[in-house]
C-alpha cells in the first residue's frame, strides 16, 4: 500500500514537472513570437 502512495506521488510530480517543462515552452515561443 505504502509503495503504491509513493508511486502516485512520483507521478504526480512528473506530470507536473512535465506540465511546467510545456508552459516554459509555450511562453518562451509566445515572447520569441511577439518581439
Amino acid at each position: 500500500m505504502a509503495d503504491m502512495s509513493k508511486g502516485t506521488l512520483d507521478s504526480g510530480k512528473t506530470q507536473l514537472f512535465v506540465l511546467l517543462t510545456v508552459l516554459g515552452g509555450v511562453l518562451e515561443f509566445a515572447l520569441y513570437q511577439h518581439t
